[in-house]
């Protein structure tokens, strides 16, 4: 992200409302590399958002335009940069369809009544977004390409062979794999293919607004086939829905189509399991690129269920088209030593506490009260110092503005990638040995911005991760209460 794109989406804010935000807060990366910034102020609240690629920025905008004239629930779009880089819209909240999942299940292993009857909702919306939605887009806007073709299947099969399969180091015949891909690539293509595909229509980019269903993230939609996005919605490895639940909502929507349009449920159901092969590895290797090799630990975390969604795959959606190669290579894939380093983390309580402490390098180093002699002691001196500057010298990494410097105008959320990486690899280490005891800690030059950011950041990952429990101790903080 720019270094002024805070500054930008401020004065953007304060332009369309009339009002400084008094509030920013840095939202969770998403797969893309756009940026997302919560402002707030007394009356109004918007998310700003940066990308880098204007054409995409402009797909989104006149899409986004488009759609509300067609009465789909999309973000109202508040203001934009002049260089098109930044633009504001509306803020829908963090209650997506995924979330809401996820808190109804807490109670319950089923798939709760309210929560299907919200899905089988949104596939009767879903229907509108491809029919209703089509009707006089000019596809020429679509951004990177204006139709879901052969390329577009290839290419994402082959976004799966190069960042897992291979990433795996499991051989397999090029040859072999690429007949496969063609022929699923084949066998899609024979669906009709003149409507809008959102592309990415799953659980995280469906807000929930009240009684309502709103929609985020379709700037990467285009031309093609109904099944995909059907697809899309209901094998997503997060949701984890079970497969009758699959099923009744499968029939729900094609029954749906049919009703209200006249389309034959056999058009959709031909080519619906080759469509289910093309999207589970295609995730796959979503979460390769972004997980293996970028370490975004949401990715990495989606891997597991991803696999599972592969192994039902294998167990009971056979390809509708006639493959050779992939089945027995994916099987072999699953059971590769390889696969098995993902296998979900145990949730049985740990008796392991990590000690997290944060520090300044004008004092000592911290002592370890559990006597195996100290732990990790991560360096934050390097980065980006908000110190250096007067409105936060008084600050601390506790506080809003802080975080959204250190977020946006130092190398940091690098730098706890990096760390999550090493210390993840020693909890785990730790967890299957039984230890009690491991202490992390991060000092910069104060002990005030870096180090007490960087600890409550790992502090949040650690809970949300594994079964252990974190203590933390910011040391400068308390000698600078007592005076000392």
């Amino acid at each position: 992200m720019k270094d002024n794109t805070p500054e930008v989406l401020q004065a953007l804010f304060e332009q369309n409302f009339g009002e400084k935000p008094t509030e920013l807060q840095m939202l969770p990366a998403s797969g893309s590399a756009r940026k997302y910034l919560r402002l707030s102020s007394k009356n109004h609240r918007a998310i700003g958002t940066f990308g880098a690629d204007v054409k995409e920025n402009e797909t989104f905008l006149q899409m986004a335009k488009f759609f509300a004239s067609k009465q789909l629930r999309v973000p109202q779009v508040y203001g934009v940069s002049a260089d098109r880089h930044c633009y504001l819209q509306e803020d829908f909240g963090n209650q997506s369809l995924l979330h809401l999942l996820q808190s109804k299940r807490r109670d319950s292993v089923d798939f709760p009544k309210e929560v299907e009857d919200r899905y089988a909702n949104i596939l009767q919306e879903l229907l509108e977004w491809q029919l209703e939605g089509s009707k006089g887009l000019d596809f020429s806007i679509c951004y990177p390409e204006a139709k879901f073709d052969r390329i577009g299947i290839l290419k994402d099969l082959r976004y799966f062979k190069s960042y897992f399969l291979h990433v795996s180091e499991i051989p397999y015949s090029e040859r072999a794999i690429e007949a496969d891909f063609e022929r699923l690539a084949a066998h899609c293509l024979s669906a009709d293919d003149q409507y809008f595909v959102y592309r990415d229509f799953q659980s995280r980019n469906i807000m929930i607004v009240g009684e309502e269903n709103a929609y985020i993230d379709f700037q990467g939609g285009r031309q093609g086939p109904l099944a995909y996005d059907v697809v899309s919605l209901l094998f997503q490895a997060r949701a984890g829905l079970p497969k009758e639940a699959k099923e009744r909502l499968l029939n729900h929507y094609v029954t749906a189509a049919h009703d209200r349009y006249g389309i034959d449920p056999e058009s959709i159901l031909d080519t619906f399991n080759s469509f289910v092969w093309v999207r589970v590895l295609q995730t796959l290797g979503a979460y390769g690129f972004r997980g293996i090799i970028q370490r975004k630990e949401h990715f990495l975390k989606s891997i597991p269920p991803a696999l599972e969604n592969l192994k039902s795959l294998l167990d009971t959606y056979p390809g509708s088209a006639k493959l050779e190669c992939l089945p027995k290579l994916l099987n072999h894939l699953l059971e590769s030593d390889w696969c098995q380093q993902f296998k979900p983390i145990s949730r049985k309580a740990s008796p392991l506490t990590v000690d997290i402490k944060s520090f300044s390098y004008k004092r000592a180093l911290p002592s370890d009260p559990s006597g195996n002699g100290g732990g990790f002691i991560f360096d934050c001196r390097h980065l980006y110092n908000p110190g250096r500057y007067e409105e936060y010298k008084q600050l601390t990494g506790h506080d809003k503005s802080v975080q959204v410097f250190l977020e946006t105008k130092s190398k940091l959320p690098q730098f706890l990638k990096d760390v999550y990486s090493t210390v993840d690899r020693a909890v785990e280490k730790y967890i299957d040995r039984g230890f009690e005891n491991l202490q992390v800690s991060f000092g910069c030059t104060g002990g005030r911005h870096r180090s007490v950011y960087s600890a409550e950041q790992l502090k949040k990952h650690l809970l949300s991760k594994y079964p252990i429990k974190v203590e933390i101790q910011h040391i400068e903080r308390e000698l600078e209460a007592k005076g000392l």
